[in-house]
């Protein structure tokens, strides 16, 4: 198995490319959700995976935060809340726990 510590310092880890991702994919979500779901009805697939899609958009904000807060996010914090998906009303999430 690999050393984990080996990863610590790494620059480019991905995570910045799947942000780019999930905020695209929310945003699909947000124009064609409706149509997904009347469309799609009867196909329970089709509806878990636009729910997954749906829960993704739900836990983008967080880990925006979250990484906004380690200096890990090229997203700028203060666009967070203009997510699609977002409650700009919600309370921040807490920290993470320490490790």
């Amino acid at each position: 198995m690999t050393n984990p510590a080996v990863y610590d310092n790494r620059q480019r880890d991905g995570i910045a490319s799947i942000q780019k991702f999930a905020r695209v994919l929310c945003g699909i979500v947000t124009w064609a959700g409706p149509i997904i779901e009347l469309k799609y009805r009867a196909n329970p697939a089709v509806l878990a995976l636009l729910l997954a899609c749906k829960e993704v958009c739900n836990l983008l904000p967080a880990a925006d935060a979250a990484l906004a807060q380690s200096g890990m996010n090229d997203f700028p914090p203060e666009a967070v809340g203009t997510l699609p998906g977002t409650d700009p009303s919600a309370p921040a999430p807490a920290a993470p726990p320490e490790p």
